[in-house]
C-alpha cells in the first residue's frame, strides 16, 4: 500500500484505529497557531535510528520552516511506548507489577490521611511537654488539614466514574479523533494545580512522599509548640501533593474493562486514613508513655512506603512519555517533533493564576457550587470534630480508656468499607440511565441518586449516635449505629464530587478547587471548639445538633437532581 493512499485513509476515516493497517498522520503546524497541513513528501533520511513504531508517525512531512514542528502522539493502539501496549509475556510480569503498586499507593495514602487524625490522641502528652493547653493542641490537626487543603492538585479518585473523551491522534484540519476514556481530575485544590501538568506524576508522587517524610522528623522531635504547627502545617502540604496524583497512576496502567476493582481499593484509603488514625494512635499513646512515638510510627511507616515507592513506581503519565518520546526522535532524526505538553501555550505562571482566581469566582457566583461545598464541607467538619467528640462520649459515659476510645471509630469505618462494596449498584443505574439515553450520555444531576442516600443516611446516622450514648444503653449500640453516618458520608461525597465534574464540565478542576478549599476551611475550625460544646451541651445535645445541621442540608441532592438542569442552563461555566 502507498503512502498516498495510507494519507487518504487517515483523512478520511476518523475512527480508523479499528483497521489493523492504520497508519496514523502527523498533524504540521505553526507553534503558534494550528494550521492546515500542507503538501507533504516522503522522509527519506534521517529515520534509520527508529523503529516501525516511531516511523509510523513520521513516514511523511513538509519542508518545514523554522517554526514548524511535527507533533508526536500515539502510533495508534499499538504504540510500544503506550503502557497500554505491552507484550503478552510482559502484561502479565507488569500486571504483578501493577497491583503492587495499587497496593504501595493506597499504603501510602493510608499513612498520610492517618497522621492528619492520629494526634488527636497525642493531647494530653503534648500539653505536659510544651505547656499549653488541649485546647491549643487541637491546632495539630487543624494545621495538617489546612496543608492539605491548599497543596492538593490532581486526586481522582472518582475517576473510574466519569469517561471523558481525550483526543489522541490529531487529524488534518484540525480533527481529533477520540479513542479511550481519559479519567477527569478531582478533589483540584488552589495552589499545586499546574504542577503535575508540566512535570508529571511521578516526581509529584516521589518527592512529594519524601518530603513528607523528612518534614515529620521537626514534628517528632520539636522542643517548641510553634516548630511541632508550623511542620505539621508543611507536612500536610507535602503529603496533599502525593494524594492529588495517586489515583490518576491507578487510571494510568489499568484499561477502562479491569480499572474499577483496583480503584475502589485505592479510593477508599483516603476516607479510611481518619478513622483508622485514632485507632492506631490510641493503642499507641495507651502503652507508650512518650506521645512522639505516635510521629516515630508515622516516620518508619513512611520510610517503608518511599522505598517501595522509588523501586515500583515509575512515571505513568501519558503527556509525559510522549514528551520523553519526542525528544528521544530529536535527538535520533534532528527532525522538529514536539509533544503535545510541549506545544502548550500557557505558562506555569499562568496555570496558577487561573487556579487561584476561578475557584472563588464560582463559590461568588454559582449557587449550586456554594450549596454542595457547604454541604460536602459541614460533613468533613463533623467528621474531624467526632475525632474529639467521640472519645469524649465514650470516656464519660463508658469509661473507656484511651485504646477503646480508639476503636470507638470502628463503625464508621465499617460503613464506609459498605459503601465502597455497594458502589457497583449505583454504577449500575448511571449505566442504565445512560443506554436509554439518545447520546448515550445521562444527564449530570443522575451523579445526586447516590447524594440522596447520603443526605438521609449521614444526619440519621448522627442522631442515632446521640439518641443513645446513654449509660443505661450498650456501649456497642452507639457504635453500630455511627455505621450509617460512615456510610452516608462516603456517598455524600461521591454524589458531590462526580456532578460537580459532570454539571461544571469546563471548569470542572476549579469547582473542585472551591470545593476543596471549603471543606478544608471546616475540617482545620470544627475541632477548635468541639470540646467546648461537648462540655456545655453534653454527648447528647452536642450530637444531635451536629444532626441537625446535616438535616438542613438534607434537601439538596433531591432539589438539584430535579432543577439543576435549569440552573446550568442559565450559567456562564456550567456544562450545556
Amino acid at each position: 500500500m502507498s503512502r498516498h493512499n495510507s494519507l487518504e485513509r487517515t483523512k478520511s476515516q476518523t475512527s480508523s484505529y479499528h483497521d489493523p493497517e492504520f497508519v496514523p498522520e502527523v498533524h504540521l503546524s505553526p507553534i503558534t497557531s494550528r494550521a492546515s497541513r500542507r503538501d507533504t513528501e516522503a522522509i527519506g533520511e534521517g529515520n534509520e535510528g527508529l523503529s516501525d513504531a516511531d516511523t509510523r508517525s513520521t513516514r511523511v512531512a513538509p519542508e518545514m520552516g523554522e517554526k514548524e514542528y511535527i507533533e508526536v502522539t500515539w502510533d495508534g493502539p499499538g504504540d510500544r511506548c503506550n503502557p497500554l501496549n505491552m507484550k503478552a509475556w510482559r502484561k502479565w510480569l507488569e500486571l504483578a507489577n501493577a497491583r503492587l503498586m495499587v497496593a504501595i499507593l493506597s499504603f501510602s495514602c493510608l499513612c498520610i490521611t492517618c497522621c492528619s487524625s492520629m494526634a488527636a490522641q497525642t493531647y494530653p502528652g503534648m500539653s505536659k511537654a510544651y505547656h499549653i493547653s488541649e485546647l491549643v493542641c487541637v491546632l495539630s490537626i487543624s494545621c495538617f488539614v489546612m496543608g492539605l487543603g491548599t497543596g492538593p492538585c490532581e486526586c481522582q479518585s472518582l475517576s473510574v466514574l466519569l469517561p471523558a473523551q481525550q483526543p489522541l491522534l490529531v487529524l488534518d484540519g484540525g480533527e481529533e479523533d477520540y479513542t479511550r476514556p481519559r479519567p477527569i481530575p478531582l478533589l483540584t485544590a488552589v495552589l499545586l494545580g499546574p504542577v503535575s501538568e508540566f512535570v508529571g506524576r511521578a516526581p509529584v508522587l516521589h518527592y512529594g512522599l519524601l518530603i513528607f517524610f523528612l518534614f515529620n522528623f521537626p514534628v517528632a522531635f520539636s522542643t517548641t509548640p510553634s516548630v511541632h504547627f508550623i511542620f505539621r502545617y508543611l507536612t500536610g502540604f507535602a503529603g496533599s501533593g502525593f494524594l492529588s496524583v495517586s489515583g490518576g497512576l491507578v487510571t494510568d496502567v489499568f484499561e477502562n474493562a479491569a480499572v474499577a476493582t483496583p480503584m475502589t481499593i485505592w479510593s477508599i484509603s483516603p476516607f479510611m486514613g481518619p478513622i483508622l488514625g485514632p485507632l492506631i494512635a490510641g493503642f499507641i499513646n495507651y502503652n507508650q508513655p512518650d506521645w512522639r512515638w505516635t510521629y516515630y510510627v508515622v516516620i518508619m511507616w513512611a520510610f517503608v512506603c518511599l522505598v517501595g515507592l522509588f523501586i515500583c513506581v515509575p512515571e505513568t503519565f501519558a503527556p509525559k512519555l510522549l514528551e520523553r518520546k519526542a525528544k528521544r526522535m530529536r535527538k535520533e532524526t534532528g527532525q522538529n517533533y514536539r509533544a503535545p505538553m510541549e506545544l502548550k501555550q500557557e505558562t506555569f505562571v499562568m496555570a496558577l493564576k487561573r487556579s487561584i482566581k476561578t475557584p472563588f469566582i464560582l463559590l461568588a457566583t454559582q449557587p449550586m457550587v456554594l450549596l454542595l461545598d457547604l454541604w460536602s464541607a459541614l460533613l468533613l467538619g463533623i467528621l474531624y470534630l467526632s475525632f474529639g467528640g467521640i472519645p469524649y462520649i465514650f470516656r464519660h459515659q463508658y469509661g473507656f480508656n484511651m485504646q477503646e476510645c480508639g476503636l470507638a471509630f470502628l463503625g464508621i469505618g465499617v460503613g464506609q468499607l459498605i459503601s465502597g462494596a455497594t458502589q457497583p449498584y449505583f454504577n449500575r443505574y448511571y449505566a442504565r440511565v445512560a443506554s436509554r439515553s439518545p447520546d448515550g450520555k445521562a444527564p449530570p444531576e443522575t451523579r445526586l441518586y447516590m447524594g440522596e442516600f447520603g443526605a438521609v443516611l449521614a444526619p440519621i446516622g448522627l442522631l442515632l449516635l446521640g439518641l443513645t450514648c446513654f449509660k443505661s444503653v450498650h456501649w456497642m449500640v452507639p457504635i453500630v449505629l455511627s455505621m450509617f453516618f460512615g456510610t452516608g458520608l462516603v456517598y455524600a461525597y461521591n454524589a458531590t464530587f462526580t456532578y460537580l465534574v459532570d454539571a461544571y464540565r469546563p471548569v470542572a478542576a476549579s469547582a473542585l478547587a472551591s470545593n476543596s478549599f471549603m471543606r478544608s476551611s471546616f475540617a482545620a475550625g470544627f475541632p477548635l471548639f468541639g470540646n467546648q460544646m461537648y462540655d456545655r451541651l453534653g454527648p447528647v445535645g452536642a450530637t444531635c445538633l451536629l444532626a441537625g445541621l446535616l438535616f438542613c442540608c438534607t434537601p439538596f441532592p433531591f432539589v438539584f437532581k430535579r432543577i439543576g438542569a435549569r440552573i446550568r442552563a442559565r450559567s456562564e461555566f456550567a456544562a450545556a
